[in-house]
């Protein structure tokens, strides 16, 4: 097995009934920091065959995915009840909140 790599994916589905089916397809197995952007933390060969079922869902005259393959940066953190820990991996405690206003 290939060692995971975190991914950033987004899309823009010009029909919502195929923008649903793609967030539902994601959804549980990316963390959305946007409507339609969202991190993933899988192996190249996951994200291969992942990419073939979301693809042969597209328009390629209207829609657009794209992925980026990204280094999560140190320090990076999440909060929110979509905030799982298994997908973001930080490297540094969570700021606190008096640290973060000091930014």
């Amino acid at each position: 097995m290939s060692v995971a790599a975190t991914w950033l994916l987004a899309y823009d589905i010009a029909c919502p009934r195929r923008g649903r089916r793609m967030h539902y397809r994601l959804k549980k197995r990316a963390l959305f920091v946007q409507e339609s952007v969202a991190v993933l933390r899988m192996p190249n060969d996951d994200l291969e065959a992942l990419l073939e079922q979301l693809e042969s869902q597209l328009d390629d005259k209207q829609d657009d995915l794209r992925v980026y393959r990204v280094d999560w940066p140190d320090g990076a953190w999440m909060a929110g009840p979509d905030a799982r820990g298994s997908l973001v991996l930080p490297t540094t405690p969570m700021p606190t909140k008096e640290r973060r206003k000091q930014r």
